[in-house]
């Protein structure tokens, strides 16, 4: 009988359950450290489903936070768009941000398409028309880089996780729009 993994797609777990992943874990923190000095890092964790990547994804955004880094986590699952999958990242980042004082360092990058919701304004909604949706996209890194620069007195730089991205890699364009990161 196959052992019952302690991962379950959704569910984070603690890091004491990453038991064996001390090379991979060590591999990651040298490219979090990196792009501290502003160095572009792309790090991709593939495997089948339910063996931990999103956990320790999200072990390794917190690091991030600890080195400094604005570090967003972009849950993607059934993203099959290049379009949907840039509105998500823009949307954690301003999320991230909401409660921060660089928020109005990087807001005022999306003008009048943000939306705080919620009673008390904690909750940020972005929903930019199809236009400028486009524009953000055709624009993705420039404006990455743009948000970096805004920052950078208070955070070192970007960490963005995109996690589960296996639904938006089935397209050309958005590998085409993955690689260009």
């Amino acid at each position: 009988m196959k052992d019952r993994s302690p991962f379950t797609p959704g569910n984070p777990v603690p890091v004491e359950l990453f038991v064996g992943r001390t090379n991979q874990l060590e591999e990651i923190l040298r490219n979090v450290k990196q792009a501290r000095t502003g160095k572009q890092e792309n790090i991709f964790l593939a495997g089948e489903r339910g063996i931990g990547k999103s956990s320790f994804a999200k072990f390794v955004c917190n690091m991030a936070c600890k080195e400094r880094l604005l570090s967003v986590h972009v849950f993607l699952g059934q993203v099959t768009s290049l379009d949907e999958m840039v509105r998500r990242v823009f949307e954690e980042l301003l999320k991230v941000s909401n409660t921060q004082s660089w928020y109005g360092k990087i807001s005022g990058y999306f003008e009048n398409k943000i939306q705080q919701i919620d009673l008390f304004g904690v909750a940020v909604s972005f929903h930019p028309t199809a236009e400028d949706t486009r524009e953000l996209v055709n624009n993705f890194p420039e404006a990455l880089v743009n948000i970096a620069e805004k920052i950078k007195t208070e955070k070192k730089g970007l960490f963005i996780v995109l996690d589960d991205i296996d639904a938006i890699s089935g397209t050309p364009e958005s590998l085409i729009g993955i690689r260009a990161l």
